[in-house]
């Protein structure tokens, strides 16, 4: 089979890393639940947006989740696991060798679809049997290709309806009788 996944909000933590930035240096109060899950969109406009998905520190700054990664390593034995993410081609570099450092398997596979786009391309391109994403306009389209899953997250808790959803990947050992 072969198996995608997202990588911020799904593998990385980038949330937690901007969240943290944002505390520390840019004065933010609310709880990081409460952040993520209302129009966070609106407390920065769309430049700062742009500028915080292309800070080198936060796409690297995250340890891996060991038992994500001891499952993904084990998945590869018999499956492709593909990484498609929407971050910004200037942070490739600090991608890719976060995946290596941290011992992610089939780095190789790393895929940058363009900005803005539900993924749908590659999905189709790539020929995935399985799709994870936190973003449930991805999921939506995916679903039409594949076997998608929404990983639950604050910011998709309302649109959730209609969607298959894991708390996070290590339920696909469940789903996939692993």
């Amino acid at each position: 089979m072969n198996i995608g996944f997202d990588l911020d909000g799904v593998l990385y933590r980038w949330h937690e890393a901007l969240y943290r930035e944002l505390t520390l240096f840019h004065g933010l109060k609310e709880d990081y639940h409460t952040f993520w899950k209302y129009d966070y969109r609106t407390m920065y406009d769309d430049k700062c947006w742009y500028n915080f998905t292309r800070l080198e520190h936060l796409v690297s700054c995250q340890f891996p989740n060991k038992e994500h990664v001891k499952f993904l390593n084990e998945l590869a034995k018999n499956h492709t696991i593909f990484y498609l993410t929407h971050r910004p081609e200037e942070v490739r570099f600090s991608t890719k060798l976060w995946l290596e450092k941290s011992k992610f398997p089939h780095v190789e596979n790393l895929i940058f679809p363009q900005l803005g786009g539900d993924k749908s391309f590659e999905i189709r391109q790539l020929e995935l049997d399985i799709y994870c994403d936190d973003r449930d306009a991805i999921v939506k389209s995916a679903s039409k290709l594949c076997d998608a899953y929404l990983v639950e997250q604050p910011w998709n808790e309302e649109k959730r309806d209609g969607l298959k959803c894991i708390p996070n990947i290590m339920s696909l050992q469940t789903l996939l009788k692993f």
